[in-house]
């Protein structure tokens, strides 16, 4: 059996600090207009964790990190309209 030792919501993780920036422009062809864009998330690349393992006290796996914040993502697009 499994027991939790510390109550749910009492040891918390460090804060999490997540940076997302946007960039576009529109460009107009006749009746064609096209607005590619670029978006960058977790720009500063924060790797903090969210989630511990706290169900076994003594156990190599107790406070492990179980959820990390993903790393820096770009994504790149274009919005066509006509």
């Amino acid at each position: 059996m499994n027991l939790p030792l510390t109550p749910p919501n009492s040891v918390l993780s460090p804060r999490t600090m997540q940076v997302d920036f946007s960039a576009s422009k529109a460009f107009r062809f006749s009746i064609l207009r096209v607005s590619p864009k670029i978006d960058v998330f977790n720009a500063f690349n924060s790797d903090d964790y969210q989630n511990v393992q706290t169900l076994q006290y003594g156990a190599a796996a107790y406070g492990r990190p179980t959820t990390i914040l993903q790393g820096r993502i770009v994504r790149i697009g274009a919005d066509v309209s006509w």
